[in-house]
């Protein structure tokens, strides 16, 4: 086989592995197991069962009590959520966001994922009991609605195992809501008998599982473009992603907040008067699918001490992945709770380096769509800009690029002459460069500078929220998604792909008519060369098929843009303009050198005159 051949292989596989290298850094992909078996409250819930905890029995209707009652639902609806409540366990059946919808049934948003067992909803409370941990079903009363809360209560006698007494407590699971995507969750006990809570209630604690899973609704989790991240604020104040091992993980001791974040929506628990433990664990929502979850829990460890009431209060926020919202809470008279410093928007995927970049590029973008009211359109204008923006390093680059071609003949001439002598041909090479005013990395330095730009720009449109659900025109109905122009009754074999999208398609074919227009001689008779030029689109174009088509359309966009400016330089290669910039540059060039020269020598004269004097 050819050398050139495989070299070629070798160079497209680290290419191709590189870029999946990067996209895992970019979108690392979560550790979802499909069952976990529990070690005890400090570890994971075990499997659900619906076995009931012996240790809390119904009280029977005693005068000022409260007595259970059948299932029954409540909904809970104001401007951003509409909430159904069941009285099994006092959960959360349904959370739906009002102000978004699925881009494909035009349904708003549901966030809570139920389990296909009992217990199935959200907020579900577990007791240790038996060495494993059992959640409390029991159907409570709810026992006060207003416009901004909702109260349950569930009455109990709770039996001291060795005394063999019972002692009447209740348990009160309140929600409290303020017109904002954050709303409080309530746990408290309180002892109705005047005495004391019983130790052993205290010291085995509870843990409070929030969601099954966070919606909404996918058909798989792929790591990428569609994924949930166990993340959290640790005591720096520095967001990190918890990293699953056996199915579980444990935020840091004194994490601010911790939760669960998906490509445009978040789940946040904040704990505000007590020592509270947060962790993950992982359960299957269906038994038959194996479809995955991921739960965030709070525990309560165990306490000491007497006590008639024990009240612990979290916030939860649950809603959108927007700056806006989430800024609300770093400033009391910006939010009607009145808190501050919560840091909640660190819960945005963090760009360390790219951030610089990709916050003028989302004011300019959103700047634009006030204009033209369309983020298709948005993103068309925006393409243009940057293209006009990177014009003048794509000419330098072309500039430098058909010089080094103009030398060609001369370097093979030295490298067959010095082809034994590797420190002999290096020196005549940076010779022949100074003297043809040729910069070897003049074509590579434009190309370097533009890399951080088109960085930036592809995880803007890949994560940008405002795009989640935006219409451009005809078929492209969501650019947040795949432009999905036709849908195949089965999976394509070997691809596994379930729709076909045109702008994929319609990216390859610019990409290859301007790689076609762009081949000089130097690289149509370089088979390494002309093999990589061909196949590197072909690799992106397999491995980003399924990503937004907001991508793809500023890819479209940039490639028909570049397809008129490579027409431009190639008409510019023929007519001598190149030549002549390269000329003028090089003057300009020599012009500096003489000048800096000139200047260097009058200091010289000058340092020599004052040692004159100085004698």
């Amino acid at each position: 086989m050819d050398k050139r051949l495989i070299l070629t292989i070798a160079l497209v596989s680290i290419v191709f592995l590189t870029g999946n290298f990067v996209m895992s850094k970019l979108y690392p992909p979560v550790e979802v197991p499909t069952h976990t078996e529990a070690s005890g409250v400090a570890d994971a819930l075990p499997a659900t069962s619906t076995t009931a905890l012996s240790l809390f029995v119904p009280v029977a209707g005693e005068e000022g009590e409260v007595t259970p009652i059948k299932e029954s639902t409540y909904i809970h609806s104001d401007g951003l959520y509409e909430i159904t409540f069941s009285t099994q366990g006092a959960t959360m059946q349904s959370l739906k966001l009002r102000e978004f919808h699925d881009p494909r049934t035009k349904e708003p948003i549901e966030l809570v994922l139920p389990f296909n067992s009992e217990p199935a909803g959200a907020f579900t409370l577990y007791f240790p009991e038996d060495n494993s941990l059992k959640p409390l079903t029991a159907n409570f009363t709810l026992i006060e609605q207003r416009a901004d809360a909702l109260i349950f209560a569930y009455d109990f006698r709770y039996t001291l195992a060795q005394a063999g007494e019972s002692q009447s407590i209740r348990l009160l699971k309140e929600f409290h809501f303020n017109e904002e995507y954050l709303f409080k969750v309530n746990v408290a006990f309180v002892a109705l008998d005047d005495l004391p809570l019983p130790q052993a209630l205290l010291t085995g604690g509870y843990t409070l599982e929030s969601l099954p899973q966070l919606g909404p609704d996918f058909e798989r989790l792929d790591g990428r473009d569609t994924f949930r991240h166990s993340i959290y604020l640790n005591a720096d104040k520095k967001r990190v992603m918890a990293k699953m091992r056996a199915g579980v993980a444990t935020a840091n001791d004194g994490a601010l907040w911790a939760g669960v974040s998906e490509k445009y929506f978040l789940l946040l628990g904040i704990p505000q008067n007590a020592p509270l433990r947060m962790h993950w664990s992982t359960r299957s929502l269906d038994e038959e699918t194996q479809k995955s979850g991921l739960q965030f829990n709070v525990t309560r460890g165990a306490t000491t001490g007497r006590m008639l009431e024990v009240r612990d209060e979290l916030f939860y926020y649950m809603g959108p992945k927007q700056e806006a919202q989430l800024l609300r809470y770093n400033i009391a008279k910006d939010n009607a709770w009145g808190v501050s410093d919560l840091y909640l928007n660190r819960a945005m995927d963090a760009h360390v380096f790219l951030g610089v970049i990709i916050t003028p590029l989302k004011w300019i973008l959103f700047f634009i769509y006030g204009f033209v009211g369309n983020w298709g359109w948005a993103i068309v204008i925006l393409t243009v800009l940057v293209k006009l923006l990177l014009l003048k390093p794509s000419i330098s680059s072309a500039v430098s690029m058909s010089s080094m071609t103009k030398v060609q003949p001369k370097l093979k001439a030295l490298q067959e002459k010095y082809k034994d002598n590797k420190e002999e041909l290096a020196r005549k090479q940076m010779e022949l460069y100074q003297k043809e005013g040729v910069n070897p990395a003049g074509g590579c330095l434009p190309m370097l500078i533009q890399l951080p730009i088109l960085l930036a720009l592809f995880s803007l449109f890949n994560q940008y929220f405002e795009l989640r659900g935006a219409p451009w025109i005809l078929w492209v109905q969501d650019l947040s998604s795949p432009d999905k122009f036709l849908t195949f009754s089965r999976p394509l074999p070997l691809l596994g792909w379930n729709y076909l999208n045109l702008l994929p398609i319609f990216y390859i074919v610019t990409q290859m008519l301007t790689t076609f227009l762009s081949m000089n001689d130097t690289t149509a008779n370089n088979q390494q060369m002309r093999t990589m030029m061909w196949l590197l689109p072909l690799i992106f174009f397999f491995m980003l098929y399924n990503m937004p088509s907001g991508l793809f359309l500023y890819w479209t966009v940039s490639n028909i843009l570049g397809l008129f400016q490579q027409l431009l330089i190639n008409h510019w290669k023929k007519d001598g303009t190149l030549e002549k910039m390269h000329a003028k540059k090089e003057a300009k060039k020599r012009g500096k050198n003489q000048q800096r020269a000139q200047l260097m020598a009058a200091y010289q004269q000058r340092l020599n005159q004052s040692k004159g004097k100085k004698k």
